[in-house]
C-alpha cells in the first residue's frame, strides 16, 4: 500500500500542533492497514513560503516525524518521496534538509525536482511530474504506461478544470494522465477532487483559509491501487456566508458554530450600513468571525491582510522564471490574481523611463 499527502503548507497561521496531530492521524491510518506500506508520497507544496528560523525549526520536526514513520515492515520506516511543488511555495527549501536527512540512519528519502520515472520496492512503475516551468518535453515519458503517476501542478479535464493555469505554468491533461496510468495523484488544488479514471487531486492536508470548502481527507491505496479515503477531523472549517439583512446577520452570529466564518454583507442604504456596523462592533473580540461589507458607498473588511512581498523572496528564481515572473507567480499564489499583463506593462514602462533617462 501507499500513502499520499499534498499541500501541507507549513508556516501558515494554523497552530503547529494541528500539523502534528494531522500527521500522526495519517501515519496511524497507514499502520492500521493489513498491507505493508511501500512508500509515502508528498505531492508538493510542503512549505507555504520561505521560512524564518523558527519556522524552519518546526519544519525539521515535522519532516523527522514523517520520515521516522514506523509504517514499514517490522515497525521500520517506509520510504518517503518528496515531489517539488509550486516554486513560490517550496522554493529551494528541500535542499536545506536533504543533505542532513541523507546522513540519518534507518530512513529512506527521495526528492524529485524534475520529471523522471522509477520503480518502487513493490515493483510498481511510477512517473514523477513535479511542477516545472518553461518548455518541457514530456512526449517520451507519455508514450509509456505506469502503475502510478505522482505530481504537482494544474491538471484539468474537458468537463472539469477546477484549477486554471497561467502563462508560466504547465497544464497537464487528465485524459492523457488517465490513459497512461492506473492511479494518478496530484497536489496543487486544495479541494479533494476525483476526476474519474483513477485521476485525483488529493487536496490539502488541512484548511487555513476561506474558499476551501471540500472536506479534507487522508488518502491511501492498497497494493492493487484501489483508493481509500478517511476524513481528517483536525481540519478546521472556513465558511463564507452571504448576508442580505441585519436580521440574518444576528441569527448567524447567535449560532453555536465553532468554525471560522466570513460574512459577506451587502448594504443598499446608509441606514442599513450603520446597523451592520453596530452589529459587527460586538464581534471585535471573536477572532473566528470576519466580515466584508459591500455597498454603493464603500467596501471595507476586517480580514487579515496578507504579508508584504519580501524582495529577497522575489530574487529566488527557477528554471524558466525571471524575477518579474516570480513576482507574477507570487501574486497569483498569495492573492489568486493573474497580473501578468499589468506587471509586464509596468515593466515595459520602467524600461522606457530608464532608457530615456540614460
Amino acid at each position: 500500500m501507499y500513502g499520499f499527502i499534498a499541500d501541507v503548507h507549513l508556516f501558515t497561521k494554523l497552530p503547529n500542533e494541528d500539523y502534528l496531530k494531522s500527521l500522526k492521524m495519517f501515519l496511524d491510518i497507514i499502520r492500521e492497514q493489513d498491507e505493508l506500506c511501500y512508500g509515502i508520497f508528498v505531492c508538493g507544496d510542503l512549505f507555504d513560503h520561505r521560512g524564518n528560523n523558527d519556522e524552519l525549526k518546526f519544519a525539521c520536526r515535522y519532516i523527522l516525524e514523517l520520515v521516522y514513520n514506523h509504517c514499514g515492515k517490522d515497525n521500520k520506516n517506509a520510504p518517503v518521496y518528496f515531489v517539488h511543488g509550486t516554486f513560490s511555495h517550496d522554493h529551494e527549501q528541500y535542499e536545506i534538509f536533504f543533505p542532513l536527512l541523507s546522513k540519518l540512519p534507518d530512513i529512506e528519502v527521495h526528492y524529485v525536482k524534475h520529471v523522471t520515472s522509477a520503480t518502487t520496492h513493490a515493483g510498481h512503475k511510477i512517473l514523477y511530474l513535479p511542477q516545472e516551468y518553461g518548455n518541457i518535453d514530456y512526449s517520451d515519458f507519455f508514450k509509456k504506461k505506469y502503475d502510478i503517476i505522482v505530481g504537482h501542478g494544474p491538471i484539468g479535464a474537458e468537463n472539469k478544470a477546477p484549477c486554471k493555469s497561467h502563462g508560466y505554468e504547465i497544464m497537464h491533461s487528465v485524459e492523457t494522465l488517465g490513459k497512461i496510468s492506473t492511479l494518478c495523484v496530484f497536489g496543487h488544488y486544495h479541494d479533494y477532487t476525483d476526476f474519474g479514471n483513477g485521476v485525483y487531486y488529493v487536496g490539502a492536508n488541512l484548511r487555513w483559509k476561506y474558499g476551501e470548502d471540500e472536506p479534507c481527507v487522508f488518502f491511501i491505496c492498497d497494493n492493487d491501487l484501489n483508493v481509500k479515503t478517511f476524513p481528517n477531523p483536525v481540519a478546521k472549517e472556513f465558511k463564507s456566508i452571504y448576508i442580505n439583512s441585519p436580521e440574518q446577520l444576528r441569527a448567524e452570529i447567535a449560532k453555536e458554530d465553532d468554525s471560522y466564518r466570513r460574512f459577506i454583507i451587502t448594504a443598499n442604504d446608509p441606514e442599513t450600513l450603520s446597523t451592520y456596523h453596530a452589529i459587527m462592533g460586538n464581534m471585535k473580540n471573536n477572532d473566528k468571525l470576519t466580515f466584508r461589507i459591500t455597498s454603493d458607498f464603500k467596501e471595507e473588511d476586517n480580514e487579515d491582510h496578507l504579508p508584504d512581498i519580501d524582495p529577497d523572496e522575489l530574487s529566488q528564481t527557477s528554471s524558466g522564471l525571471d524575477p518579474v515572473q516570480s513576482l507574477i507567480a507570487y501574486i497569483q499564489e498569495k492573492h489568486n490574481m493573474d497580473t501578468t499583463e499589468q506587471v509586464r506593462e509596468y515593466e515595459q514602462k520602467i524600461r522606457k523611463d530608464i532608457e530615456s533617462d540614460s
